[in-house]
């Protein structure tokens, strides 16, 4: 890349792709991980490309918000954001473009068949990954506003408290004698000190004045990335980022329970799961970056 230098101008294109679905339903009384079209998905696309003098595309960012879990092969893939990559990089000769995941904790590919979501081979991976690459170039196609230039990094470290902790000499005993993935999760604990929150890095990346991104370190409900719309017109937030400490839904999410906020503490060795005040302190930190300068 450093060999590679030369100068560019930033374009942002706002536009939307419904190759998404809301993945939580409430089934007599538990929420479940299904296909939920009642509740609106975030479609929202953002490119940003980066264009020589003479028009051409040298790359681009591509962010949205979905998870890149069509395949269950077990095999080494990129899923579609990387086969649609390589499409891309295909259709603009001499560019490099990369994907940026988007607020995903509560969304999944519309891999759909009945009421369930299913998995598929690489061979379905690659035609959803067309589809995906076409909404991109027919974005990239349109007009876009040129982004004037200005640099700017602010980060955050927060504190997200976490409800439900086991005593340290019940969880002791577990890691003496749970087995499987409760002997491993107790363990980790353990050498986590069993501590009763989790760090939370949010950064706030500014490129310029029509481009905004706003980072977390976690895997984040969709209305997040909305409140930070809300805040700021021009955000873009990318989940992710320089760790990965769990799923952070709503205090709403969190009340209803369900796989992200309860039953994923597990593999992410929580010493408990997220409080609901958890929605407040995210809530204030994106508020208060937004009004910065």
């Amino acid at each position: 890349a450093q060999k590679d230098m030369e100068p560019v101008q930033a374009y942002r294109h706002d536009g939307s792709a419904a190759f998404n679905v809301f993945r939580r339903v409430l089934e007599n009384g538990a929420i479940q991980m299904k296909p939920n079209y009642q509740v609106p998905a975030d479609h929202t696309l953002t490119i940003l490309a980066l264009r020589r003098a003479d028009g051409s595309l040298k790359g681009a960012m591509i962010h949205y918000p979905c998870h890149a879990n069509i395949s269950n092969e077990n095999a080494v893939q990129p899923d579609y954001p990387g086969a649609a990559l390589r499409m891309l990089d295909d259709a603009f000769p001499g560019s490099m473009s990369i994907f940026l995941q988007g607020c995903t904790a509560d969304l999944r590919p519309n891999s759909v068949l009945g009421q369930r979501f299913v998995s598929a081979g690489y061979d379905k991976v690659l035609v959803f990954a067309e589809d995906f690459a076409n909404a991109c170039r027919d974005l990239l196609s349109l007009k876009a506003e040129m982004i004037i230039p200005r640099f700017n990094v602010q980060k955050q470290l927060l504190e997200l408290p976490l409800e439900g902790a086991l005593p340290a000499r019940e969880l002791e005993e577990r890691a003496k004698t749970a087995q499987g993935v409760q002997l491993e999760w107790a363990q980790t604990v353990l050498k986590k000190n069993n501590r009763p929150s989790e760090q939370l890095e949010f950064s706030r990346i500014e490129y310029g004045d029509r481009l905004r991104f706003y980072t977390f370190s976690a895997e984040v409900s969709q209305y997040y990335a909305a409140y930070a719309r809300e805040v700021d017109p021009y955000a873009v937030c990318v989940a992710y980022t320089n760790g990965m400490i769990g799923y952070l839904s709503t205090a709403q999410q969190i009340e209803q329970g369900g796989y992200e906020p309860i039953e994923s503490a597990l593999y992410f060795a929580l010493a408990g799961t997220y409080s609901p005040k958890i929605e407040a302190i995210i809530h204030a930190a994106v508020a208060s970056a937004a009004q910065s300068e």
